[in-house]
């Protein structure tokens, strides 16, 4: 409907549906919008549903550890913690130097920056993939 090629479609669609919307492409047909209107509220819905079952998760502990002292509760919380910190920080750092080459951003600290906006879902626009190869990475690290 929208005349798109497959990597501007993917990629519009990756965008869209982790709520990042750089604003590059816009759908323009009614049809589009709306269809576009319903995926976006169904996927919320879902993430919603995962992110309260993650909040409740990531630190809950299991029969076995809930046998531990106090103490070692906190111990393994905390260490659970750090692992997911490590986690997070490992995939911005990959991702920032994947988008840094993809891309051809000047500087690493503007890879950074693109990472961040993206990962965190923001995408103010300023920067954006403009190469169906650039299209392609940010479909697949999104």
């Amino acid at each position: 409907l929208e005349g798109w090629n497959a990597e501007d479609s993917v990629y519009f669609a990756v965008s869209a549906l982790t709520t990042v919307g750089y604003g590059d492409l816009v759908p323009s047909h009614p049809f589009s919008c709306s269809y576009l209107s319903y995926l976006v509220e169904k996927e919320a819905n879902e993430a919603k549903t995962r992110l309260i079952q993650q909040l409740r998760s990531p630190f809950s502990l299991n029969d076995d550890e809930e046998i531990m002292d106090e103490e070692g509760q906190r111990r393994k919380i905390r260490q659970r913690f750090r692992a997911q910190l490590q986690l997070l920080t490992t995939y911005l750092l990959l991702a920032s130097c994947i988008s840094k080459h993809a891309l051809g951003l000047a500087s690493s600290w503007q890879a950074l920056y693109f990472s961040v906006v993206t990962l965190t879902t923001v995408g103010f626009g300023d920067l954006v993939p403009v190469t169906a190869s650039g299209k392609w990475v940010v479909s697949i690290l999104c």
